[in-house]
């Protein structure tokens, strides 16, 4: 299983002008899960209980799912810029 380690980059990325403007494009469930992941650096066990996922196995799946959503959109945007 894949984890995202705590490290202090995600505070670099989630400054970024890119990881803003695509964060905002998301769904709102998906940005919610990118921003307890990567912000508030929650474990997937506390995103499953905070988001009613009924497993840790299905939330880190959903989160998997909404960070390759970010992922696409980071990459369009930057070259596009």
């Amino acid at each position: 299983a894949y984890e995202i380690p705590k490290r202090d980059w995600s505070s670099d990325v989630c400054s970024s002008d890119l990881y803003r403007r695509a964060l905002v494009e998301l769904k709102p469930r998906e940005r919610g899960l990118v921003v307890a992941r990567l912000e508030a650096q929650w474990d997937l066990r506390e995103i499953s209980q905070q988001f009613g996922i009924r497993t840790v196995d299905a939330a880190r799946m959903a989160v998997m799912r909404a960070l390759r959503k970010l992922s696409t959109r980071i990459q369009v945007k930057g070259h596009t810029s």
